[in-house]
């Protein structure tokens, strides 16, 4: 046939009209449907092929600057939640005592993002020493703060200032901050309001000679929000003031920093290259803050006009930490401002000299107005870059400890060591990113008389700066799929809609120029849900049932069986293989009414052939399997195995599966 009709159970289909249905969606750019056959498992144990229909869908980039009101109002009502919950009840009363002591000293909630464990207090206050030595560098009297939270850089800020303006969203944020400011002899001085971020009414255009945005924006829904706040921001600006933006998620870096979250885990040491690079892709792909390549910036005033200088930094604090490894700051100085351009500095390699003393001494002997050096390594991510480098082109059984013991690690220097040094010889010194990751440039000029020029084009892109939305994520892109789906089925019969819909950057296309079919990834079954794994023996039998009938290699228990691709006649395999290899009975409507592994209702009918086997168990004298708590943990290693098999039999569940689960 010269169309593209395909044949699946029994439906003739036409593979341009859903491809035209996923087009139509604003935001997606291009769209491929193709079938794809899926090998699993019957009941007698044979493998049976089912056709699937896949989508293959490149996102319009060009959406990522596109606001999205009713998507932003539910993350806000999240958001508020969230925040009503922590500053309300006992933990906040009007009548706290020693409210002033603790003023500035909340940093509650500020966990690492590789143990989980608090951030040390210590480094804490040197990040916060930092931002706000920063913004004391702007001269500030007029300030506004985007975010004020807790008052972690108000509390220092404040008493400097004539006039200081905090707003945030939540409400019992701003009660509690009101009610810590009062006791201050500065109170008359600050003025909180309850706003978002997008709205300005109330605030004075053109009055403030800095605003604040400190460890926000990466909670912002999308770029375009985030474009919208910088214009009102400016226009609060009176002419040669500067927006501070603190802790920029850098884009540039995701691979990385996702690497490092990763293999954080001691576990992951002996994890293969392959599963472990799986895993960090599709961490990368669920990351649901808005992350920033420096790029974005660099090209800002071709959107923004009023800037007049941007200037690009690593926080220069002595920590090496996440806060001071893969994040960044951000002054845009609005017009008119006298600036000092260093894009056309002197340029040195880091090869030349190989350490930061070496460095130094090229500064003495040669005593140059100013000088950038390009491609030094950097203490708290060149390890990561590397690890994640050495990831992608692993074979796929090396293990985790071989490639890092395999990585050879240069002398790295802390944005703090290039600062003392700079102080030390007279210079001002200033740290940025390099086109490579792992790697900073550092900046030296000389200091005069005059004080610190306002810097531009500290950051140099390695290529000229395109659309802005190239340089920005979606941190909804991990709800798309979902989204998708559910747009397609308002549009289409149920047996049209693919039955799993693949993001990508780009289709892939042959020499001539024609989608080449054959270099489209394999289809994952996903639903779009952030992954949970299995709790208990019971969940880990009923994932691994929906993965072998589906042919998805991982099911996690909030994942719905027909969104992965199920349909009516695989759930009718599904369910006879839960009634052979658990000797429950449950009805289609069932699974219909409740398609997860978590949900309760099939909980239950599998825990009562759980709970028979426990009675049988009990009047034999054996020790049933202990639900709950952390049985599993506590029993030795010789014995762990054993354990499962216990498991896996009160459960009802063969030997060869129990030791595929185990």
């Amino acid at each position: 046939r010269g169309d593209e009709q395909v044949k699946i159970r029994g439906y003739r289909i036409e593979l341009g009209e859903i491809e035209a249905v996923l087009a139509a969606h604003p935001r997606v750019g291009q769209a491929v449907v193709v079938t794809h056959t899926v090998a699993s498992v019957a009941q007698d144990g044979t493998e049976v092929d089912d056709k699937q229909l896949v989508g293959y869908v490149v996102p319009d980039p060009q959406m990522r600057l596109v606001r999205e009101p009713e998507r932003e109002a539910q993350l806000v009502g999240q958001w508020q939640d969230v925040y009503e919950d922590l500053y309300s009840g006992e933990a906040f009363t009007e009548d706290t005592a020693d409210t002033a002591a603790v003023l500035g000293e909340d940093f509650g909630g500020w966990n690492s993002s590789y143990t989980g464990e608090p951030i040390p207090l210590e480094q804490m206050r040197q990040w916060q020493a930092a931002a706000v030595e920063r913004i004391q560098a702007l001269g500030p009297r007029r300030v506004l703060e985007i975010g004020v939270g807790s008052g972690l850089l108000l509390a220092h800020l404040a008493p400097g200032c004539v006039e200081y303006w905090g707003t945030d969203f939540s409400a019992a944020t701003i009660q509690k901050l009101g009610v810590a400011v009062a006791g201050q002899p500065w109170a008359d001085r600050v003025r909180l309001r309850t706003q978002p971020a997008d709205v300005v009414e109330g605030l004075p255009e053109g009055h403030f000679d800095v605003v604040v945005l400190n460890s926000v924006i990466q909670y912002f829904p999308s770029a375009g929000y985030l474009l919208d706040v910088l214009a009102a921001a400016l226009r609060l600006l009176a002419p040669g003031g500067a927006v501070f933006l603190g802790d920029v998620r850098n884009l540039a870096l995701l691979q990385p920093f996702t690497t490092k979250v990763v293999c954080a885990d001691p576990a992951v040491g002996q994890d293969t290259a392959v599963v472990v690079g799986e895993r960090v892709r599709r961490e990368m792909a669920a990351e649901q803050e808005l992350l920033v390549a420096p790029e974005f910036f660099t090209a800002l005033p071709q959107r923004l006009p009023e800037i007049g200088a941007v200037d690009v930094q690593l926080k220069d604090m002595a920590a090496v930490n996440e806060l001071s490894g893969y994040r960044y700051e951000v002054v845009l100085h609005k017009a008119p401002v006298a600036v000092c351009s260093v894009a056309d500095l002197p340029i040195e390699s880091w090869q030349r000299f190989g350490t930061l003393a070496g460095v130094g001494e090229y500064l003495r002997a040669q005593q140059p107005v100013g000088l950038r050096v390009t491609g030094v390594p950097h203490a708290g991510i060149w390890p990561d870059a590397a690890l994640a480098q050495a990831l992608t082109t692993a074979e796929d059984r090396a293990s985790i400890a071989e490639l890092q013991a395999g990585i050879s690690v240069p002398e790295a220097v802390s944005a703090r060591q290039c600062h003392q040094m700079g102080q030390e010889l007279g210079y001002a010194t200033a740290v940025t990113w390099s086109a490579t990751p792992g790697l900073v440039d550092v900046i030296y000029t000389r200091v005069d008389g005059n004080g610190p020029a306002v810097l531009t084009d500290v950051y140099r892109p390695a290529a000229p700066v395109g659309s802005l939305a190239g340089y920005v994520n979606d941190p909804a892109a991990v709800e798309r799929v979902a989204e998708l789906r559910a747009f397609a089925a308002e549009r289409l019969p149920g047996y049209m809609v693919p039955a799993a819909i693949m993001m990508l950057d780009a289709l892939p296309l042959t020499v001539n120029g024609k989608l080449d079919r054959r270099a489209l990834p394999a289809p994952e079954f996903s639903t779009g849900v952030a992954y949970r794994a299995p709790r208990d023996p019971r969940e880990h039998v009923l994932a691994t049932l929906f993965g072998e009938v589906l042919g998805a290699s991982r099911v996690g228990i909030d994942e719905s069986f027909f969104e992965l691709g199920g349909h009516s006649l695989s759930a009718i395999r599904l369910l006879a293989r839960v009634r052979s290899d658990l000797g429950v009975k449950i009805p289609i409507q069932a699974l219909f009414d409740a398609p997860t592994v978590a949900d309760p209702m099939l909980g239950e009918l599998a825990d009562r052939t759980g709970r028979r086997r426990d009675l049988h168990l009990k009047g034999s004298g054996r020790t049933p399997f202990a639900r709950g708590g952390d049985g599993l943990a506590t029993v030795g290693p010789m014995l762990r195995e054993h354990v499962v098999s216990e498991a896996m039999h009160a459960l009802g569940v063969p030997t060869t599966r129990a030791l595929a689960v185990l």
